[in-house]
């Protein structure tokens, strides 16, 4: 029996991908391999599933970079104002992991193999009544949980990002020690944070701005016959190909529901001229926090941020949907 471990909810679009990953792996091996999985980080928080899988206190799980500066090539899927199209972002991050060694080896640093990488889905900026925001430029000043991409984009504005345990969140909102957060639609009514913070804005100018890891402990991994490793890999491709993309597009669905039927529209914020320079703004200055934290890890950082663009580019539809459009057809 293996362990997996995440901080997410059994509902999750990211647990459900994993689910059919866990289940496809127990049909392919005749039932040789099954797993326990433990949801809501009741076996691992947040900030120490990283060196959980590390020192195996699990086996499997689900994790994030945007969590773990440490891992700093992996974070290029931290640059964001690419796309909103996670189904792009997770086969450009793949199809990176495939073609460059240093991606799965600083994983391997820290005793994790790598299974398959996902892109998150599409950002909102949810806040709660102490703002009144008409645009763009009435964010300055505001106070919010946000990580990683989210949390240097949201600083351009001059907003004032804070790091803040997802499990904490829904407290940290009510009680004033922020007022909103910058997340993804799916975690956002996960976990239930539309409750405190009702006010809910579609910020696709930044595009998918994290990315999200499943990976397995080495000393498990290497322990594992040929063809049960061989049944991961082959479950990884499934999700990869769209089972997570599906999982992502029903979550979408969900939640817009969800927002619905407590009476609260998702409000476009951006999408002109002042989102326009955001995002140049926003591209520019996280490609160059990336490389430079990357200087002393890869041969030419510049090169490999610009292949993980291109290839960005290479996936994305012509004109991708943002969530209020995703809303609006529910």
């Amino acid at each position: 029996m293996l362990t997996f471990s995440t901080y997410h909810s059994r509902e999750h679009p990211n647990s459900r991908t994993f689910q059919d990953w866990m289940d496809s792996v127990t049909a392919r091996t005749g039932g040789k391999i099954r797993f326990e999985a433990f949801y809501d980080g009741s076996l691992c928080p947040a900030d120490e599933t990283l060196s959980c899988v590390e020192d195996g206190r699990v086996d499997l799980a689900f994790d994030s970079p945007a969590f773990n500066p440490v891992l700093a090539v992996a974070n290029v899927g931290s640059i964001a104002f690419q796309t909103p199209d996670f189904d792009a972002v997770t086969r450009a991050m793949n199809a990176l992991l495939d073609e460059a060694p240093e991606l799965g080896a600083e994983y391997r640093d820290r005793n994790q193999h790598v299974l398959f990488l996902g892109g998150g889905t599409p950002p909102v900026l949810a806040l709660n009544d102490s703002v009144t925001v008409r645009s763009l430029d009435d964010l300055g000043g505001v106070s919010v949980r946000a990580t990683g991409g989210m949390a240097t984009g949201l600083r351009l504005l001059g907003m004032q990002p804070a790091a803040v345990e997802p499990s904490q969140t829904y407290e940290a909102i009510e009680r004033g020690v922020v007022s909103g957060i910058g997340y993804s639609l799916d975690s956002l009514t996960d976990g239930r944070l539309h409750e405190v913070a009702d006010q809910v804005f579609d910020i696709s100018d930044m595009g998918v701005y994290a990315i999200v890891t499943y990976g397995i402990n080495v000393d498990v991994w290497d322990s594992l016959d040929a063809d049960v490793q061989e049944a991961m890999r082959a479950a990884s491709d499934d999700a990869v190909a769209g089972s997570m993309t599906a999982h992502q597009d029903q979550a979408v669905r969900e939640s817009c529901t969800i927002l619905g039927e407590a009476g609260i529209e998702v409000v476009p914020l951006g999408r002109d001229d002042r989102g326009g320079q955001w995002a140049a703004e926003g591209t520019a200055v996280q490609r160059a926090q990336w490389e430079e934290a990357t200087a002393g890890l890869l041969a030419d950082p510049r090169a490999f941020s610009q292949r993980y663009v291109d290839l960005v580019k290479e996936f994305a539809p012509e004109r991708p949907r943002g969530v209020a459009e995703a809303c609006a057809e529910e």
